[in-house]
């Protein structure tokens, strides 16, 4: 019953992913914005990775508002995070994709070995 409401919210995020990047698509060189007109349009176009936190001292209707960072590149020793990772990676071409999963949490993020020049 958990993979209905995980549905639903990643389908909300890309959708409001998306009008991110469109909103940037109208005004390119938009000289007012926020952390997200920011970051997601350089994440988009460029990877990386999104970091979000809570913004220091900003609440609007005394909820807390999530702020976030690009993070192009990250540095060759890695950085300390905690994440999940399956188990068993499962793929296939006629079943459904499998949402939860069994999991262990991964404590280190490594950048992806680059291409030779």
């Amino acid at each position: 019953m958990a993979v209905l409401p995980w549905i639903v919210a990643m389908l909300i995020l890309g959708v409001a992913l998306w009008l991110v990047v469109m909103a940037h698509k109208v005004w390119p060189d938009a000289d007012r914005g926020n952390c997200w007109s920011f970051a997601t349009p350089r994440w988009y176009r460029g990877g990386g990775h999104l970091q979000i936190r809570w913004s220091e001292g900003v609440r609007v209707l005394g909820l807390r508002i999530p702020h976030v960072s690009w993070v192009p590149k990250l540095p060759p020793e890695g950085i300390a995070v905690e994440q999940s990772e399956p188990v068993k990676r499962e793929r296939g071409d006629w079943l459904p994709p499998v949402f939860y999963f069994r999991f262990f949490v991964k404590r280190r993020e490594m950048p992806p070995d680059e291409p030779p020049p």
